[in-house]
């Protein structure tokens, strides 16, 4: 059973490399797999678009408003590793 909790509509994700700062309104969930949620958000730069969050169904992580935490930090590293290098 999949007990990820979303995102909420509205929420702002802000997201930065090293010389811009971007932020995302959450306009809702679309799609879930066993390693993400997805979701159509906008943006006053990019317009709409699609974010993925990774959210893996096997570990255990607390989401705390629009952050997820994770009490194994070393699991989750291992976890976030594969998941790339699967792709």
């Amino acid at each position: 059973m999949d007990t990820r909790i979303p995102l909420i509509k509205d929420s702002v994700v802000s997201l930065s490399n090293k010389q811009n700062q971007y932020s995302f309104t959450i306009l809702e969930e679309i799609a879930r797999g066993s390693s993400i949620i997805a979701y159509k958000a906008a943006s006053e730069v990019f317009g709409t678009v699609i974010l993925k969050e990774y959210y893996p169904i096997d570990i255990d992580l607390i989401r705390e408003e629009d952050r997820l935490v994770c009490e194994d930090e070393e699991e989750f590293e291992e976890s976030k590793n594969r998941f790339i290098h699967k792709i």
